[in-house]
């Protein structure tokens, strides 16, 4: 059983990677597509190795998504959920490292969809869901705004994109301490990273490193290791 659900997991890693390629390239042809962030337009041979190394992420987290929650909780419709609020994590944490842009109809759909069904998944309510949205959008829209105050003249450090998939995070696992903790294990792993960019370009005057880093992506493997490591 095991090794079943791991090819069934490597086939949806496949999967995803299929939506993470090629969302973007028909953005370049839709201007009206709904995406928010720092597009990036490069194809150099250094960006299409990191490219591949984060397609085999995708399809490995895919299959250890699947065998860590089959093992908890069986073919279960909170089984299901979570799988569906960790591809969703996926494919917005790959895009937004491989393009700096998290797209809105992916996230607030999730959001939408994480709402409708709350009730039917255990320790989840859509009272829970509403409310996890509210307060994690209004805390992460004070630090869009504030971080507009303080980088006026550049990208700021947290986009738009981040509070939209703060809100989808905020639905998607309730105002519950779960909640808290998954937003702690990204939020930590961000700052982990950022202070490390920031000792090299100060301290080992690596001044060619970028200041910009993929927040949102730090959000969704944090919400993602947090349910692997402790679940539901």
């Amino acid at each position: 059983m095991v090794l079943i659900l791991i090819i069934l997991g490597l086939g949806l890693g496949v999967f995803l990677n299929l939506i993470i390629q090629r969302l973007p390239r028909t953005d370049e042809h839709d201007h009206g597509s709904p995406a928010v962030g720092h597009a990036r337009q490069d194809n150099s041979l250094g960006h299409g190795i990191a490219d591949w190394a984060t397609y085999a992420v995708v399809e490995g987290l895919s299959a250890l998504i699947l065998t860590t929650f089959y093992a908890r909780h069986g073919l279960s419709p909170l089984f299901f959920y979570l799988v569906l609020v960790s591809s969703i994590l996926l494919v917005t944490g790959a895009i937004d490292w491989l393009h700096r842009s998290i797209y809105l109809f992916i996230v607030l759909g999730g959001a939408t969809c994480a709402i409708i069904v709350s009730n039917f998944i255990p320790g989840h309510t859509v009272g829970e869901a509403f409310l996890g949205l509210m307060v994690v959008g209004l805390g992460f829209g004070g630090l869009f705004f504030g971080a507009q105050l303080l980088f006026p003249s550049k990208a700021t450090p947290f986009g738009l994109g981040d509070v939209y998939l703060g809100m989808f995070l905020g639905a998607a696992l309730g105002l519950t301490r779960r909640l808290g903790l998954a937003l702690a294990y990204g939020m930590l792993l961000a700052g982990a990273v950022a202070s490390v960019i920031v000792l090299a370009k100060y301290l080992l005057r690596r001044q060619n490193l970028p200041e910009y880093i993929s927040y949102g992506t730090y959000l969704c493997l944090g919400t993602i290791g947090y349910l692997i490591l402790y679940g539901w």
